[in-house]
């Protein structure tokens, strides 16, 4: 026989599974749902490739890739539940460094528009995606393959280095290592890059407000509410 304290916490017990159960369900069903969506209008997309050529005298300095950037947010849907993505690529093949961006067939004059008004002597020219052709040493089953992906290391409130913090061009390095491969190597460089909204203004600023308050410390770490059992 159960204690009037054991029944009493027994039935809690089943009374949170009944509710908890069923707010779990419809969490999974609304999320699976949506991921469903996604991937639905992903495949609905058609995307094609630009090589982008751009003269060895050029003069543009980095202020113009930001621009660049800047007015590439201009595809930005408000009212849309899911953004255009474009992919910036480096692309090293045989000792030859090619610049590619990936986009939505709707936005090639947009982002064709926007890279000229930047850069007026660059040659745009839409090719083969590069990715999709056929390799002769992976079909042959010789080949190594290794991949990696770049993440921040704090929170995305803070900024990262942009060409202001650095003393030289920080592309010149990557494009000195891409020259030196050998014959049969490649190397893939991609950047995705999706339009936000201006949401992560006030995230910014709620951040720096709780920073300055002691409520968290600067690596992100709530601090008020275990501060006295730390002490």
């Amino acid at each position: 026989m159960m204690t009037i304290l054991e029944t009493i916490i027994f039935r809690g017990l089943m009374y949170a599974i009944l509710v908890a159960v069923p707010i779990f369900l419809i969490i999974l069903f609304l999320r699976a749902r949506a991921n469903r969506a996604k991937m639905q209008w992903f495949a609905n997309l058609k995307f094609l490739t630009l090589r982008i050529l751009v003269p060895k005298n050029n003069e543009k300095t980095p202020l113009a890739a930001e621009q660049m950037f800047a007015a590439l947010h201009g595809v930005y849907r408000k009212e849309s539940q899911f953004q255009d993505y474009f992919s910036f690529e480096i692309a090293s093949r045989e000792k030859s460094i090619q610049f590619y961006v990936h986009v939505p067939e709707h936005l090639k004059d947009f982002v064709e528009g926007q890279i000229y008004s930047q850069y007026p002597t660059a040659e745009i020219t839409p090719v083969d995606d590069y990715a999709m052709e056929e390799k002769p040493q992976i079909l042959s089953g010789e080949y190594k393959l290794a991949g990696t992906e770049l993440n921040l290391i704090n929170l995305d409130v803070y900024p990262i280095k942009t060409f202001p913090n650095f003393e030289v061009d920080p592309l010149a390095g990557i494009t000195g290592v891409l020259s030196k491969l050998e014959k049969g190597e490649e190397i893939w460089i991609q950047i995705l890059v999706k339009p936000v909204s201006d949401a992560w203004q006030s995230k910014g600023l709620s951040h720096v407000k709780a920073v300055k308050s002691g409520a968290i410390n600067r690596e992100g770490i709530i601090v008020s509410l275990f501060g006295a059992f730390l002490r």
